[in-house]
């Protein structure tokens, strides 16, 4: 909630550079981070008992890794302390793995089951009101404030089946709402996240009907694919992503190539400072000739739009290897080792989202990253993994 007070702060006043109000929003976040932090050394000994004993090193490792980041930037650049804990995209994004310990509660299930439901009830209102009163043209802020309380529906969509009819039908209407929005915004990657997780359905069906255990074996080999296509592209020297989506809306603005100029920009200028190991840590710029030549952003850029370009940065080779194996390990504990459909749907989820780090999902102290790593807890977690689906359902509702 603190998380989306800031969220909305920032979108309702438009708030941009350095001001008395976002400085006071800020502190909603840092809020969320003392909580966190908070509870995972309290609950320390119980979330190692909880989740698999490898991933809890791996977490471990990932959290003293992000956390000597943030400590490289502190002392190497200290005239920018304000931009490096004030801003979604440094610091606090570092901090993240922290709120795995909220999964270790079961009773959060249902608590956060409830919050999402929350949100898109409003979300609808909110929608039918800006529609009335704006003569059906949502302008930026409209659409930015629907996504927020829209965007619960993507961890709700694989395990559609777990709700009331009722629920199900809310689903439903909010899947529509919230892919209108994105067309409208131009949001590409919301729209293919949605894509996804509706066709994700199709595996989960035959896997629940029946039992075909080669469906979960199928889909995660399938997440090597962003592996496969990046080598493709440095064997050929030719975007694949260019090439596999040059048919679709040829020359439209939804079928340009905004991604692969990012991974050449980054790479180069992680290579060329000798930091690809490393990272440059969590205060880390990278030069952008792009942005040089482009107006509307600086050229020495704090974050990137793809999710493992933005970790590469941060965090070098060795936080984007720690963080993906922390989450395909949550995703194998999901479709592999999990006695009920729920915590399937959950893997489902997550992989969707590993695909799509490779496209956009940047990494930002944000609620998408928050309800992201709570359910990584979730896969992970014994006690839940062991539960049956009528277990499930009866917590939920």
């Amino acid at each position: 909630m603190l998380v989306l007070l800031y969220e909305l702060s920032i979108d309702i006043f438009m708030l941009d550079g350095l001001s008395i109000l976002k400085i006071v929003v800020t502190v909603f976040l840092w809020l969320s981070v003392g909580i966190s932090i908070n509870q995972f050394f309290k609950n320390y000994k119980k979330l190692s008992n909880s989740i698999p004993q490898r991933a809890f090193y791996i977490l471990c490792l990932l959290i003293i890794w992000n956390l000597i980041n943030i400590g490289r930037s502190l002392y190497i650049e200290t005239g920018q302390i304000i931009t490096l804990f004030g801003n979604i995209n440094t610091s606090l994004a570092l901090l993240l793995p922290f709120l795995i310990v909220f999964s270790i509660k079961i009773a959060n299930l249902k608590k956060i089951n409830s919050y999402f439901f929350t949100l898109i009830k409003i979300g609808i209102i909110l929608f039918i009101l800006f529609f009335v009163f704006s003569g059906g043209v949502l302008n930026i802020v409209h659409i930015t404030i629907l996504n927020a309380f829209f965007l619960p529906v993507i961890f709700l969509i694989t395990t559609f089946r777990f709700e009331k009819n009722s629920k199900k039908l809310i689903i439903l209407i909010v899947t529509f709402l919230l892919a209108y929005v994105a067309y409208i915004y131009g949001s590409r990657t919301m729209i293919i996240r949605l894509l996804l997780l509706i066709i994700g359905l199709i595996p989960l069906y035959l896997y629940r009907k029946f039992h075909f255990k080669w469906v979960l074996k199928g889909t995660f080999i399938l997440i090597l694919l962003p592996f496969i296509l990046i080598q493709y592209s440095i064997n050929t020297g030719e975007s694949a992503i260019q090439k596999y989506t040059s048919g679709v809306s040829s020359g439209s603005e939804m079928s340009q190539d905004t991604r692969t100029f990012l991974y050449l920009e980054v790479y180069e200028d992680l290579a060329e400072n000798k930091q690809l190991l490393f990272g440059k840590g969590a205060g880390g710029t990278y030069y952008s000739n792009y942005f040089n030549t482009a107006s509307g952003d600086s050229d020495s850029r704090l974050t990137v739009e793809v999710g493992v370009l933005a970790i590469l940065l941060k965090t070098g080779l060795i936080g984007v290897i720690l963080y993906l194996l922390l989450i395909f390990a949550s995703i194998f504990y999901a479709f592999f080792r999990s006695n009920n459909y729920y915590v399937v749907g959950i893997g489902l989820m997550l992989f969707i989202y590993v695909l799509l780090l490779f496209i956009e999902n940047a990494i930002s102290y944000s609620g998408n990253s928050l309800f992201i790593w709570f359910f990584i807890g979730v896969c992970l977690s014994k006690e839940i993994r062991n539960m049956s689906n009528l277990e499930i359902k009866f917590i939920l509702n």
